[in-house]
């Protein structure tokens, strides 16, 4: 356990740094664009990443998966995914291109082309990184995110500093950097790179029984995080959509542990043979998951008015309620992701999709009803309802498997 917790916070160190550079080119980003130009900026890369969790097609978390469960076969994955996330998007993309779009957003063609068309390769940069930890290349799977945290910087304070600050290149800025992940990642596998399938009958005969379920759970999964700020600006204004923006650094850098803790899990639940031991180490993971951050969130909570208008000035004053409304949401969040990263691992069957997709349709009936009305509050308090829902049947799914 101890050697695991030092896996975890030596990865926690480095994403530490990439963190902070992300958290304060976000903020210098959305004080420069404004609520209105956030809430434009926030809408099209939603987009991008809902159609991204599409043209995954289950491979983000499939891929981690195989790659720890059969090393030597990497290189049939690698051609895999590509090929599942270029057919999906390829499907994917018109739909997006003929659904209702908000006029501000509309005022933006480039930069709303520039979200549609780059998501194939998002796609691939989030499985290719997951792959990483299958890999167990912890040193280059702890340098990913620093690497896209420091080229995210770079680009928003290049943008800033050229008085160039509009939503297309704010879009460029926060989709960009996940080139250079994806071409990190593929660099550190160069040795698995093949051109030619090897083995295709042992990856399909384990993908058949495994990537429908892991699809949709992948799917729902992603989307609950995805959703919110797409749905607030559809259903309620853009205006709305940027001040649920501006909280939206403050969770992602709490998601930082929880997403470590999932990452190192995966190996060793794989390689550790005594059911006992495994299910002794899954409990204290959520248990400390939970605690942890639970006393994050109460601290969070009391700062929050002083945090945020100090960070971003009265303008966003309306984000304090917005941010603590959220936070309940980050702790079940987090929770949920650790069991469900569990369950993946563990089952094969309907399982998988239960809690994601439950969570995911909470979400979307509840947004539909509280946010024409309450705005950017209510998809703040729909969120945080679906991941304690979510939590909820995970933990018993968890306990049944």
């Amino acid at each position: 356990m101890l050697s695991f917790y030092k896996n975890v916070f030596s990865s926690l160190a480095v994403n530490g740094i990439s963190m902070v550079l992300i958290f304060i080119a976000s903020v210098f980003l959305t004080r420069a664009l404004g609520v209105e130009g956030r809430g434009v900026a926030t809408w099209i890369t939603s987009l991008n990443a809902i159609g991204s969790i599409f043209a995954q097609g289950g491979m983000v978390f499939a891929s981690r998966k195989f790659a720890a469960m059969s090393p030597q076969r990497s290189g049939d994955i690698i051609i895999i995914t590509f090929l599942i996330c270029i057919i999906a998007s390829i499907i994917i993309i018109p739909a997006f291109l003929l659904m209702d779009i908000p006029p501000a957003v509309k005022e933006n063609p480039v930069a709303l082309m520039f979200g549609i068309m780059t998501i194939p390769f998002v796609a691939m940069a989030q499985c290719y990184g997951s792959m990483i930890i299958g890999l167990d290349k912890k040193k280059v799977f702890n340098s990913l995110p620093l690497l896209q945290g420091g080229g995210q910087a770079a680009i928003v304070f290049a943008v800033i500093y050229m008085g160039i600050v509009t939503p297309l290149y704010a879009v460029i800025a926060l989709i960009v950097p996940a080139f250079l992940r994806m071409a990190a990642s593929l660099w550190a596998m160069r040795g698995y790179i093949s051109f030619k399938l090897k083995e295709p009958a042992w990856i399909f005969k384990h993908l058949k029984s495994f990537i429908f379920f892991n699809y949709i759970s992948s799917l729902f999964l992603l989307m609950i995080n995805a959703l919110p700020p797409l749905l607030t600006g559809s259903l309620s204004t853009l205006h709305e959509a940027g001040l649920f923006a501006a909280c939206i650094p403050f969770i992602e850098a709490l998601y930082r542990v929880p997403s470590m803790l999932s990452a190192h899990s995966v190996t060793n639940i794989i390689n550790e043979k005594d059911l006992q031991k495994k299910m002794l180490f899954k409990n204290r993971i959520m248990i400390h998951t939970f605690i942890f951050m639970s006393l994050i969130a109460v601290f969070l909570f009391f700062i929050a008015n002083w945090m945020i208008v100090s960070i971003y000035g009265e303008n966003f004053k309306s984000s304090v309620a917005i941010f603590q409304m959220l936070l309940p949401g980050t702790v079940f969040a987090a929770t949920f992701n650790i069991a469900q990263s569990f369950i993946v691992v563990e089952d094969k069957s309907w399982k998988i999709a239960v809690a994601p997709a439950l969570a995911a349709l909470i979400l979307i009936a509840g947004s539909i009803i509280l946010v024409p009305e309450y705005g950017a509050v209510g998809a703040a308090f729909v969120w945080s309802v679906s991941c304690f829902v979510a939590t909820a049947f995970a933990w018993l799914i968890l306990r049944r498997i």
